[in-house]
């Protein structure tokens, strides 16, 4: 089957064409659109570039997003448009979440039709590029991936963490739950309740958004490592996204003292990223453990399949009923 690959520097370039349509129909809108990823790409630091695969008819069969990692490299500069490093690694993973894939494949589209999405991609790499990378490194790979993304090198990575959603109401996910746990999200939950309000919002104030994400990131950061915040653009984009919402946690004063967007792809709620004040500036604890039993009342009421929570803090999400799901890295030699 031979297939067309239309490559863009979101950037300095227009998106491919269909790829709005193409990734809202997949159910990955609210995280896809070209707008939203062009949003980070302005406050990258290194230079991205998406790409649509379609066959001779002009029906697309994947999109991929992925950055040009140059080596050495400064990260004190972003990038700029239309340039691009000397030499370094083309990174595929999506932005900012390091839990998701930077591959979106058109539904139906058989394991065959996925290889040579992918094979397509690649070569459409070397054209662009041509000696400016040393290899492709496709990101967060599930064991499913591993059979249509093929390379010399596979490592396994920190697992995934999600949860299955199995029960007709919210009171048969607690009744799955140790006595013990139970005890303590009623007691937690109560708490909560009485001085702050709690719901789903389709939006929050993006200055807002950006600065409490960055709090909670920084937190959880290495002081050597340097990295650009989420811009506050993104999060306006993400308000306007019909897929996403926000579950929020005010004060009596309407004041944000937490937040978790979430993305609906119609089978999935995807839990991307937690925002919160330090406790020097009015934070209030237990919030972060408050959100996991709410995002599953959410599924249960939206008639979901799948809670996906992402990568870290194993311990505190297996507690909640999240069971690990391996993921990999894949190395494409150029």
């Amino acid at each position: 089957m031979s297939l067309r690959v239309e490559l863009a520097d979101p950037l300095s370039e227009g998106p491919p064409d269909g790829w709005d349509r193409f990734v809202t129909d997949a159910g990955w809108g609210g995280l896809w659109r070209f707008d939203v990823l062009r949003s980070l790409a302005g406050a990258a630091q290194a230079p991205t570039l998406l790409a649509l695969v379609a066959d001779a008819s002009g029906h697309p069969w994947a999109a991929f997003h992925a950055r040009h990692l140059g080596l050495p490299g400064s990260p004190l500069t972003f990038a700029a448009p239309g340039r691009w490093p000397w030499t370094g690694l083309v990174e595929c993973r999506h932005q900012p979440s390091a839990s998701l894939p930077g591959h979106v494949f058109a539904a139906g589209l058989d394991e065959r039709g996925r290889a040579e999405a992918s094979a397509a991609f690649a070569a459409a790499l070397r054209r662009r590029l041509r000696a400016r990378y040393t290899a492709l490194v496709h990101r967060t790979l599930t064991a499913s991936d591993l059979r249509s993304i093929r390379g010399p090198l596979t490592l396994k990575v920190k697992p995934h963490l999600a949860i299955e959603i199995a029960w007709p109401d919210f009171d048969g996910y607690l009744a799955s739950l140790p006595g013990d746990r139970r005890r303590e999200m009623r007691r937690s939950r109560r708490a909560i309740d009485e001085d702050v309000t709690v719901s789903w919002e389709p939006g929050v104030d993006p200055r807002d958004a950006a600065r409490l994400a960055e709090t909670v990131r920084r937190r959880h950061r290495s002081r050597r490592h340097i990295a650009p915040p989420v811009p506050e653009r993104y999060f306006a984009l993400l308000g306007q996204a019909p897929e996403v919402h926000f579950l929020t946690y005010r004060d009596h004063r309407a004041a944000l003292l937490g937040f978790v967007a979430v993305h609906d792809t119609g089978t999935r709620l995807i839990s991307l990223l937690w925002g919160a004040p330090d406790h020097t500036e009015g934070g209030r604890p237990g919030l972060y453990f408050d959100l996991y039993p709410r995002l599953v009342e959410r599924a249960i009421q939206l008639g979901r399949t799948t809670l996906d929570l992402g990568k870290g803090l194993p311990e505190v999400k297996t507690r909640y009923g999240a069971t690990p799901h391996a993921r990999h890295i894949v190395v494409v030699a150029r």
